[in-house]
């Protein structure tokens, strides 16, 4: 059985980092763990689901990722079948992954401020030069370090 559901943003920061298709609780039964969407006859990408009372029904919420991987557009109508692993059949043979940044940044700094930070951390115990320059880039503003858990 197919469903007619339209592509949305993901809700939430926390739920788009699930990696997972993001629908309302009443549009699929909890024991529908996968779905196969199809964007354009042809393309299928299965997804895990999500359920969340934030997606209104009838939709479902894809990150800003997703939707480029996919090529998805928001409001855009796709086809949606549940779909279940055949253990039988379904085998992965080869599998390549990628990472990157999610969002890259350009850091400014003055050059003369570069070098005396480059200088300092030659001077400092090899051990500790990397986590001393990035510190003191910190201090100096060129960078932004936020704590990740």
């Amino acid at each position: 059985m197919a469903y007619l559901l339209k592509a949305t943003k993901c809700p939430t920061d926390e739920l788009s980092l699930t990696n997972r298709a993001i629908v309302n609780v009443g549009d699929f039964p909890e024991e529908i763990k996968y779905a196969d969407i199809s964007p354009a006859p042809g393309q299928h990408f299965i997804f895990a689901l999500e359920r969340t009372v934030e997606v209104p029904s009838g939709y479902v919420g894809f990150s800003l990722v997703q939707r480029k991987w996919a090529m998805v557009s928001i409001n855009q109508e796709l086809e949606v079948r549940p779909y279940r692993f055949d253990a039988s059949s379904d085998v992965i043979t080869c599998v390549s992954f990628e990472t990157d940044f999610l969002q890259k940044k350009t850091v400014f700094i003055g050059i003369k401020k570069l070098l005396g930070l480059i200088d300092m951390a030659r001077q400092t115990e090899q051990s500790q030069r990397a986590i001393k320059f990035l510190s003191k880039m910190e201090e100096e503003g060129g960078l932004d370090m936020v704590a990740r858990q």
